[in-house]
């Protein structure tokens, strides 16, 4: 997404991240990365997030990711 957006959008200022920190810290998920891409869409800085779901017990599940850079501002996600 637009890292604009964070700021931008009443939706998601001040409540999308804090509450994907919430989640984190009632351990239902990890946060893997959180990565600001300059030219992500038109030439705006986006951020990419990448959380990782964790079991009832709150052990990390075995999911294999692939996230790979292809052309500027494209990215491909495989799960399998």
């Amino acid at each position: 997404m637009r890292e604009e957006y964070l700021r931008s959008v009443a939706e998601y200022r001040d409540r999308l991240e804090p509450r994907m920190w919430e989640l984190e810290g009632q351990r239902k998920w990890r946060r893997l990365a959180r990565d600001l891409v300059p030219g992500y869409s038109f030439q705006n800085t986006g951020v990419v997030f990448v959380f990782r779901v964790l079991e009832e017990s709150g052990k990390l599940k075995e999911v294999k990711i692939i996230t790979c850079r292809v052309p500027p501002g494209t990215w491909i996600n495989v799960h399998y």
